[in-house]
């Protein structure tokens, strides 16, 4: 409990979701420039990969081949490996989500010391880019959950140009996520990012004051 005459202390934890190649990483991108602490899963997975108790585990399984030259393993390794295989993509899953969530939960820690401590605004939005919102506990644990809006074409023409996915790639790792649908139907909030950076940008910045209580504006991109 706060001492009396603090002001409130809180933490926002606002969670992206949206199909595959809409726009989160952009959206995520644009909230930590205006102060949002930002917690990517992704980038947490791939460092566990390191983890003393996950890599044995993974040569254990696999062997060296899963290596790169470097000696570190490799994603697109193991991506082969799990292809279509659910019995392996069940076993990375139990090794690596344990660590991100102890790491991701390490993070909203260290952000409630630093308001405890001054060295950050009373109300702090966390953002989670977690690549399956709905289908993993993360959800529940937001506060509140923005649905990135991109048409299914727009989605399909970055995922070839920004990733170089196939449209069988896109459709098969859609497969293992949430309808679309379902997704927007279960947000709190919508942004669209059909038209330009510039539009999503507004969008994003009216919901960080919105969520936080801030005049942070941030800056368009130059020459947009």
């Amino acid at each position: 409990m706060n001492p009396a005459g603090d002001p409130p202390r809180e933490i926002v934890i606002l969670g992206l979701a949206g199909g595959v190649a809409s726009g989160k990483s952009t959206v995520a991108r644009r909230f930590q420039e205006l102060g949002a602490v930002l917690i990517e899963a992704d980038r947490l997975a791939h460092e566990a990969l390191e983890d003393e108790t996950v890599k044995p585990a993974i040569i254990d399984r696999f062997g060296g081949d899963v290596l790169d030259e470097s000696g570190h393993v490799s994603r697109p390794a193991l991506a082969r490996a799990a292809f279509d295989d659910e019995s392996v993509k069940r076993f990375l899953e139990s090794l690596i989500h344990p660590v991100v969530r102890a790491r991701i939960e390490e993070r909203i820690g260290e952000v409630e010391d630093e308001i405890r401590r001054g060295a950050r605004q009373a109300k702090a939005l966390i953002v989670l880019d977690v690549p399956l919102l709905f289908e993993t506990p993360w959800a529940e644990r937001c506060d509140h959950i923005v649905f990135i809006e991109a048409g299914e074409a727009q989605r399909a023409k970055r995922a070839s140009e920004e990733r170089g996915w196939s449209e069988t790639e896109v459709a098969r790792r859609e497969k293992f996520q949430k309808p679309v649908n379902e997704k927007r139907e279960r947000s709190d909030y919508r942004i669209d990012n059909t038209q330009t950076l510039d539009r999503t940008y507004l969008q994003v910045d009216a919901l960080f004051r919105e969520l936080t209580g801030s005049t942070s504006t941030g800056s368009l991109p130059p020459g947009r």
